[in-house]
């Protein structure tokens, strides 16, 4: 796990991102990377149900399978990008960060972490 670990890390020096993480399938913490404090176990919870509410929005109006989900509170925002094993991979960042770069982040580092997990 140690190079998920790296890639979590390098994903933290995006500017504004303060935490990633990867959450497995069954909503369990796989590995986790934050510059603060916080309650890991209430976010892996609360991001695993958003992504299975997306899921269940985008089977009830005919779409495909939920490939990105992004919840914005009033200071920061949370992305979370599913991977092609059903488990999902979050970035917490601060608001006003540049979400196409956070996007673009992740969209590099998908694969690796996919391979990783395989």
């Amino acid at each position: 796990m140690a190079e998920l670990n790296k890639i979590l890390e390098n994903l933290c020096t995006v500017e504004g991102v303060q935490g990633a993480f990867l959450i497995d399938e069954e909503g369990n913490m796989v590995e986790s990377v934050m510059d603060q404090p916080i309650d890991i176990d209430g976010i892996t919870n609360l991001a695993y149900r958003c992504v299975t509410s997306g899921r269940m929005i985008a089977n009830s109006i005919g779409k495909k399978a939920l490939k990105q989900s992004y919840v914005e509170f009033k200071n920061s925002s949370l992305t979370l990008d599913l991977l092609k094993n059903d488990a999902i991979l979050a970035l917490l960042a601060t608001s006003g960060s540049n979400l196409g770069r956070i996007r673009l982040e992740i969209r590099k580092n998908k694969k690796s972490v996919e391979n990783l997990l395989s």
